[in-house]
């Protein structure tokens, strides 16, 4: 059964397929790249402001309703492929709308440029929300208890506040300014599905090549190209000083040649040119 996280569809999906495909069939991740505590920040005051505001107030082109704002973990039923279950979604999402007629929307707050564009990146992982809430699993493979079930799921769509001013309120205390907008993101179930459907063939196939693009895939080549030079001939390391821990150096032969290393590697990570 393979599981699919909502966070991975905005870019890790679109960067690299190889390490989608490491990630969710052999449990090896890229390097995380933590948030800057800032962006944290200004997520957590939007959601504070929002939280159990109106719509009619807020964000008037949106049917009348509540935004609700608190994390709920998903997990859905098992999706089937040819008749046999699969695949299925399990994340975390923090925004949700109450809509007065009885339906609900989801909701993602974004610092960022308004771009509709946007749209298309973000549009997997609202939708994958979606239908986690309109199939909940009635047997939860993670989630500890019952897995919740909304709907019918009416909007989805992100809200992007990109600061453009910055005004000073009184000495010491200065505030930005910006635009909010409403991007909405048609629902497309069939389009979703044939989406997961597309994910499933790589991830049941070969491991893809490395992305020519991808950092990592670069780096992970980078590493493996790297070899140990000849040992020294008993037991005297001829090279250089290493200019981190001053501990001696061996030859090494890497991506771009040759190169002085420290004995001392992985611990130290000190290098020289041979030239030098």
């Amino acid at each position: 059964m393979i599981k699919l996280s909502p966070s991975d569809f905005a870019f890790l999906w679109e960067q690299c397929k190889r390490c989608f495909y490491l990630k969710v069939v052999q449990g090896i991740r890229q390097p995380s790249m933590p948030m800057a505590a800032i962006f944290k920040r200004l997520e957590s005051l939007q959601m504070k402001f929002y939280d159990g505001r109106r719509t009619t107030e807020l964000l008037p082109e949106l049917p009348a309703g509540i935004i609700r704002c608190g994390e709920r973990v998903v997990e859905s039923e098992p999706g089937q492929v040819d008749g046999q279950p699969e695949w299925f979604i399990y994340g975390k999402i923090d925004s949700l709308i109450e809509f007065d007629d009885g339906s609900w929307g989801i909701l993602d707050f974004k610092t960022t440029t308004v771009n509709p564009e946007k749209a298309q990146l973000y549009g997997r992982q609202l939708h994958s929300y979606a239908h986690a809430f309109e199939h909940p699993a009635s047997a939860p493979r993670i989630l500890k208890g019952k897995a919740p079930g909304l709907g019918p799921i009416s909007k989805l769509g992100i809200l992007c506040f990109e600061p453009g001013e910055l005004q000073l309120e009184s000495p010491g205390r200065q505030a930005y300014k910006g635009q909010v907008q409403w991007i909405e993101i048609p629902r497309n179930p069939e389009k979703f599905l044939s989406f997961v459907g597309e994910t499933l063939k790589v991830l049941k196939g070969e491991m893809p090549p490395p992305t020519p693009t991808c950092e990592w895939c670069t780096y992970a080549a980078t590493m493996k190209e790297m070899k140990p030079g000849p040992p020294p001939k008993d037991g005297v390391v001829s090279g250089p000083k290493c200019p981190r821990c001053e501990s001696p150096m061996t030859q090494r032969n890497g991506k771009f040649g040759a190169f002085w290393g420290c004995t001392r590697y992985p611990e130290c990570k000190g290098t020289r040119k041979t030239g030098e």
